[in-house]
């Protein structure tokens, strides 16, 4: 309970930096607008802001849906593609769960592509396909747009990279 009782009050205190913020930016109509405060307070505040809102993320690395955990990647990803605003053809050739590790990485690696093909590609349908055998796990990821995504650009396919290099894996394009 005491993780769950520090994330809860880490959440209360981005709320209260953010109303925080939007108070100081406005002016009441009566007096001088709040945003006069002193500089040394307002980063002080900023720098509280910045630690725990990485605390959150810090947390927030650790949960995973209740899916996975319990049922695997096969019925994780399934959700994942009923819920997806992109139609998403799904094809797994799994034999049996794959290690936490891995799961974990082919799912938020799968979670990102129908929103990043509807933000960005204007795809109409997303195929992905899981392969595992001989202790490596194939992931393919592919949508029907004109293309575009370029990791040297900056775009969402460097995080995707940095992700599965993390989990000791290559994102080839």
């Amino acid at each position: 309970m005491g993780r769950h009782n520090r994330c809860l009050r880490a959440r209360r205190a981005v709320a209260r930096g953010h109303q925080g913020a939007a108070g100081r930016d406005r002016d009441g109509g009566g007096g001088p607008c709040r945003a006069a405060r002193p500089q040394g307070r307002t980063r002080r505040r900023d720098g509280r802001l910045a630690g725990t809102l990485e605390e959150l993320r810090e947390y927030a690395r650790g949960i995973h849906p209740a899916i996975l955990a319990k049922g695997g990647l096969a019925p994780a990803l399934k959700t994942l593609a009923r819920r997806s605003a992109v139609p998403v053809a799904l094809t797994m050739r799994l034999r049996a769960r794959l290690p936490e590790q891995a799961e974990v990485t082919a799912y938020y690696f799968v979670s990102e592509a129908p929103s990043n093909a509807a933000k960005h590609a204007r795809a109409s349908v997303v195929r992905v396909t899981v392969e595992a055998g001989d202790g490596v796990v194939r992931l393919s990821v592919s949508d029907d747009s004109a293309g575009g995504a370029d990791p040297a650009r900056g775009s969402g396919l460097a995080g995707l990279a940095d992700r599965v290099a993390a989990a000791g894996g290559t994102l080839r394009r």
